[in-house]
């Protein structure tokens, strides 16, 4: 285990002792404070963008990486799936440290090991998001608004049909002239 690990593991020790755990009935083996969780590997320090199952969160963070052709830089975006212990316990827009660890299932192969807390920045970029959904959404909705009346138009001016028989002709004639 590296020195990070070891420091927050340490503090995270402290902070559980006078602490009461919640009672999850079997206890949690996957949980690196309770069970039998061992940590190695790296860590990485992300937000927590989804809650899935049960104690299952995605951490996603970003990584920016030089490209000497074009002399910029290029962000890229990494999601994992973590264990969430119930020690823990972060919740969706949480910063969190993660480390590596065996893998718990299929997908799972990092453990949340400490929460920073609220990040104010993901809920300012998710109201964002959901501002730009609104208008491109009310924007649709004038679209086919504009259309409803087109096709009204249409309706009104399109040319009246023709008489089946030569009397009816003959009454369609007369209403044009």
């Amino acid at each position: 285990m590296n020195e990070a690990i070891r420091k927050i593991m340490k503090e995270q020790h402290e902070n559980l002792k006078g602490k009461s755990l919640p009672d999850t009935g079997s206890g949690d083996i996957k949980c690196p404070f309770t069970g039998g969780l061992k940590l190695h590997g790296r860590t990485f320090t992300g937000i927590v963008v989804s809650k899935d199952t049960h104690r299952t969160v995605k951490v996603s963070w970003k990584t920016r990486h030089f490209v000497k052709k074009f002399e910029r830089f290029t962000e890229k975006k990494t999601k994992v799936a973590a264990h969430n212990p119930d020690v823990i316990s972060a919740k969706i827009g949480d910063r969190v440290i993660i480390a590596e660890c065996r893998p718990i299932s299929k997908t799972k192969k990092f453990v949340i090991i400490k929460n920073l807390g609220h990040s104010k920045d993901y809920m300012i970029k998710k109201e964002s998001i959901e501002d730009d959904q609104k208008i491109v959404n009310h924007e649709k909705e004038e679209k086919a608004k504009k259309l409803a009346k087109e096709e009204k138009k249409v309706e009104e001016k399109a040319p009246v049909q023709e008489a089946k028989s030569d009397e009816d002709q003959e009454e369609v004639k007369e209403k044009e002239e």
